[in-house]
């Protein structure tokens, strides 16, 4: 399907560009194909979505990711009989789908936040990779995953 996202201020994310106000972004669905000036006509064959000025940018990138994790400083994680109860457990067959769904959680916070590319640093048990698959295979919503 193919989108005309109109009364954008699009920010590029050029070191020198300004914030361009008020265009129509032309997509193919998955690609941006075009971005007309104001006050510009959008080409026949495109589904009108109206920003009413809301901001367009490129997706954010996370080049360092433990998908497993929060994201916050943990303890349990340093050391010691709690770490590893829990990579017991993660290795089980019943631990395998609670780290599947933590990591696939936490790609899907990171995609509602703006990031689009995930560098993952390593998971448990190669959660990452499932969860990978199962975006590459359009069965999950997510951003790009490099593992």
């Amino acid at each position: 399907m193919k989108y005309a996202y109109t009364h954008a201020n699009l920010w590029d994310g050029r070191q020198d560009a300004a914030l361009c106000e008020d265009v129509t972004v032309l997509t193919d669905g998955e690609t941006i194909t075009a971005v007309l000036e104001r006050g510009a006509r959008t080409p026949l064959g495109y589904r009108k979505v109206d920003l009413k000025g809301k901001y367009l940018m490129p997706g954010l990138v996370n080049l360092h990711a433990h998908l497993f994790g929060t994201g916050k400083p943990s303890k349990v994680l340093g050391g010691g009989g709690a770490q590893k109860a829990i990579i017991a457990f993660a290795g089980s067959k019943a631990g395998r789908p609670v780290i599947d769904s933590m990591v696939r959680s936490h790609v899907t916070a990171s995609l509602h936040a703006g990031v689009t590319t995930i560098r993952s640093s390593g998971d448990f048990f190669y959660s990452d990779v499932r969860i990978r698959d199962r975006i590459n295979a359009g069965k999950l919503t997510g951003p790009r995953l490099i593992v």
